[in-house]
């Protein structure tokens, strides 16, 4: 480039080769909970203080766990400039995940003081916040690309980030909650048949979910199978969306080519409802917004841990242990091997087989007493029950053979045409979520996955009914209707 008498040599792009001065922030010490062994009458008194919620049951390793729990804190709270939410109690049990309830109802009760009172400056300066959060964590992510040694410090960072991303993982569900039901009001004050909140969502266009469906419905429209470049050109850019919280695998070529067999060559069709009340069309788009910023969290954090992946075993292979004992570390120990400081593992900490109530500490019950603790406090007799009831987010009628899934080494019994019932989906499910004729899940809102992906692939879909895993078993003839969110056990197996 010329400029006057000078001559420039320019780039139009960032460079990223250059080493950047990065200051190591230790948060090990100050945000990460210490994990305390208790033993087995004190760990049942603080369970008994308090009423649980199921909220999930997630096969993801100690480590993933760890960081979701340590991002529901006061410190987190805060960067988002949340004061009076206060940090949410879990119970771990396996690979079941409870909230207590009454945290949860002043959790409910915080946010609808922000947002209620139609006055949505805090959604507007969190909506920003999200946004600057995710450019953060995706510039780190580029760097990280260009490492080909462990950095510790761009590794610690890139785990404070996506911490902070994790805080609004409840925040936005209770969130979504108020809009749903503020929406239903204004449907009850105008006196109009409500619209089914499924059918008010958009289409998340800027996610990569929505942008790798797109590609697959191209393929299939033309009828031709993709050339080697194109398959790993799609295979590149999306191939993290399978894996969930250091949990599955990339996506291959083979998983791209089943779902463009599996998708129907049509032209999208979406239209947009207007109503004639300002205030319900505000709620709708205010509903959406959130959408699409919880489902763009969930990429962001996936990509952050899906390209972490390479670091741990780099920090495995330089602390002499295995990959898979490096993912069973509580936070606390990983970040300390980051810091290079050798400790003796207990080995009663590690994994998911133990049972932790998160507060203020990581309050630990040991592997040894964790059946006891299952068989005489989480076990309850639902053998009478019958009928089960949910939110429905794709409607239609369905009555089918029940296949109940609850990890990845369940998805050879599904067969064509079988009902899937699980806690939860993740992107994991996807291949036995195309064999379904159904789906029905534990847990979930109308954001979760199971509701989205229930939509773009139009199968019938009741969500949420809590206790589903629990009373329906392999082989029982169910009737489905996702019409009224209505699972009915017509024959046991």
């Amino acid at each position: 480039a010329k400029e006057g008498d000078n001559f420039y040599i320019t780039q139009s792009r960032p460079i990223t080769t250059l080493a950047l001065v990065r200051e190591f922030t230790n948060y090990a010490t100050d945000f990460i909970k210490d994990n305390v062994e208790v033993d087995y009458n004190d760990f049942v008194k603080k369970y008994q203080e308090d009423e649980w919620k199921k909220v999930g049951s997630w096969k993801i390793p100690r480590l993933a766990f760890d960081a979701f729990y340590c991002s529901q804190s006061t410190y987190y709270l805060k960067n988002y400039g949340i004061s009076n939410i206060p940090p949410i109690k879990y119970l771990q049990v396996g690979n079941d995940v409870f909230v207590a309830k009454k945290e949860l109802a002043l959790i409910k009760e915080s946010i609808f003081s922000l947002v209620g009172g139609e006055n949505y400056e805090f959604i507007e300066k969190f909506d920003k916040m999200q946004t600057s959060h995710r450019k953060n964590l995706e510039d780190e992510l580029n760097l990280l690309e260009n490492v080909s040694e462990l950095d510790k410090k761009l590794v610690s960072s890139i785990l404070e980030k996506t911490c902070t991303l994790l805080v609004v993982f409840e925040i936005l569900r209770d969130m979504s909650g108020f809009f749903e039901e503020a929406i239903m009001k204004r449907f009850k004050e105008l006196d109009v048949d409500p619209v089914p909140l499924p059918d008010l969502l958009d289409k998340e266009r800027d996610s990569d979910t929505y942008k790798l469906n797109q590609e697959v419905a191209t393929f299939a429209k033309k009828g031709v199978v993709p050339t080697k470049t194109e398959m790993e050109t799609v295979v590149k850019r999306y191939g993290y969306l399978k894996q969930y919280f250091l949990s599955g695998d990339a996506y291959t070529k083979k998983d791209i080519l089943d779902q463009i067999e599996g998708v129907e060559a049509k032209e999208e069709m979406y239209n947009k409802k207007i109503f004639d009340d300002d205030k319900l069309n505000l709620l709708v788009a205010l509903m959406n917004r959130f959408s699409t910023v919880r489902l763009l969290n969930n990429e962001i954090t996936n990509k952050a841990f899906f390209k972490l992946k390479e670091s741990f075993q780099l920090l495995a292979n330089k602390s002499d242990m295995s990959y898979e004992k490096v993912l069973a570390l509580p936070l606390k120990e990983c970040v300390k091997l980051l810091n290079g400081e050798k400790q003796g593992l207990d080995e009663s900490l590690l994994g998911n087989s133990v049972a932790v109530i998160s507060v203020d500490k990581n309050y630990i019950l040991s592997s040894e007493k964790l059946e006891k603790f299952k068989n005489e406090f989480l076990q309850k007799d639902y053998s009478n029950q019958k009928e089960l009831t949910g939110t429905p987010t794709y409607k239609g009628l369905v009555r089918g053979v029940v296949k109940v899934i609850r990890s990845a080494n369940d998805f050879s019994k599904m067969s064509e045409g079988d009902v899937l019932v699980c806690s939860m989906t993740d992107p994991n499910y996807v291949p036995v979520m195309k064999k379904s004729s159904a789906i029905v899940t534990d847990i979930g809102g109308i954001l979760c996955h199971a509701a989205i992906v229930s939509r773009e692939m139009q199968k019938p879909c009741v969500i949420g009914t809590k206790i589903a895993t629990q009373i329906l078993q392999d082989g029982d003839l169910v009737e489905v209707d996702a019409n009224t969110g209505m699972v009915r056990l017509l024959e046991r197996g």
